[in-house]
Order: C-alpha cells, then sequence, then structure tokens
C-alpha cells in the first residue's frame, strides 16, 4: 500500500503509470472510471468526519482500492491472471 499525501486521483494516475512503465500522460484520464472530484471530495469528507470509507474501481487494467485511511492499493490485474 502506498501512503497518500495529494489528493487521491493524481496519486493513482502516478501508481497505475508507474505500474505500467509508461508516462502519466500515456494513462487514460481517470473519469472514464470514476469521478475523479468526487473521489477527492469522498475522502476528505470521511477524513473530517473520521469515518470508514474505502472504494474500489478497476482502471486501464488495474484493480484500485481506495481508504480512508490515506492509503491507496493498485494492483495490475495481468499480474493476478498469471
Amino acid at each position: 500500500m502506498k501512503k497518500r499525501t495529494e489528493d487521491a486521483s493524481h496519486t493513482i494516475i502516478q501508481g497505475i503509470a508507474e505500474i505500467k512503465g509508461i508516462p502519466e500522460c500515456d494513462i487514460e484520464p481517470l473519469y472514464n472510471s470514476v469521478e475523479p472530484e468526487l473521489l477527492n471530495k469522498l475522502m476528505r469528507h470521511s477524513q473530517r468526519y473520521q469515518s470508514d470509507l474505502s472504494i474500489e474501481f478497476t482502471h486501464e487494467g488495474c484493480t484500485v482500492l481506495v481508504r480512508t485511511d490515506k492509503e491507496i492499493k493498485i494492483t495490475s490485474d495481468l499480474l493476478n491472471d498469471e
């Protein structure tokens, strides 16, 4: 898991680019899978009110799990099939 210090949406794009070994600009826009600003707002709201929240979705062949405790887990679905 990766500790998050910036908006979740930006961290997700960075993580997927790193896993795939390609530049961030080559990653499909996150809004094709999830509304990035809404994701960021939900996470900030959950942290502010100390409630537990986890959101899981797929993007660019990766499964993304975002949790309120500021951790993001990104796994390549291709690696899971091997």
